[in-house]
């Protein structure tokens, strides 16, 4: 009896330049949604404030 093999889609990596056209935007997307670097840490820091009282409104105990 012959038994076949399964044809299924092998896993590909992606190539260098794959990342990079996938960072790009995004990283764009991050640099420009703050005016300045120093504005990336107030945006997380408004971030985290607003998860810490998040949690405080949101815990049981």
């Amino acid at each position: 009896m012959m038994q076949s093999k399964s044809q299924g889609i092998e896993p590909r990596a992606i190539r260098p330049t794959g990342w990079l056209l996938l960072l790009l935007p995004l990283t764009t997307i991050l640099v420009t949604g703050c005016n300045t670097m120093s504005g990336v840490g107030q945006d997380l820091e408004a971030a985290g404030e607003g998860i810490e009282q998040s949690a405080e409104q949101n815990k049981d105990y």
